[in-house]
């Protein structure tokens, strides 16, 4: 939490260059004393928001499972990377009803062998193929 939470700055950054899938979950001060220069306080969204795939605070309990399933989907779609999720003190000791975070299959980014050789074969048989990469 707060000003040590930045010692993972250089991890998130090279997440971050070497398209690593991480999440991240750092403490908050607790919401009724955000914007108040509380002890430890620190805007993560500003500190990793320009070398992490995306940044959130989490402030409804409820909706942690919908985070972390969001979070999975973000840090292994497209260009891996890293994802930040900041959790206020009093998201931690919450007592909520909610329902567990989906599990999340990443999508396949590229073409599989099935994909490549019907490809192939569209070429072999194309009369004037044309391709743009």
């Amino acid at each position: 939490r707060g000003p040590g939470a930045t010692n993972a700055s250089a991890g998130v950054h090279i997440a971050m260059q070497d398209s690593v899938p991480m999440i991240l979950f750092i403490g908050q001060v607790a919401s009724h004393a955000k914007e108040r220069e509380a002890f430890q306080e620190v805007d993560y969204k500003r500190f990793f928001g320009d070398i992490a795939k995306w940044v959130v605070e989490i402030d409804d309990a409820t909706r942690i499972p919908e985070f972390v399933t969001r979070a999975f989907s973000v840090a292994t779609s497209g260009r891996p990377g890293p994802v930040v999720i900041s959790l206020p003190e009093d998201m931690l000791t919450s007592e909520v009803e909610a329902p567990a975070a989906l599990p999340h299959t990443p999508v396949e980014t590229r073409p599989g062998e099935a994909e490549l050789d019907a490809a192939q074969m569209l070429l072999a048989n194309a009369k004037r193929p044309f391709v743009i990469l």
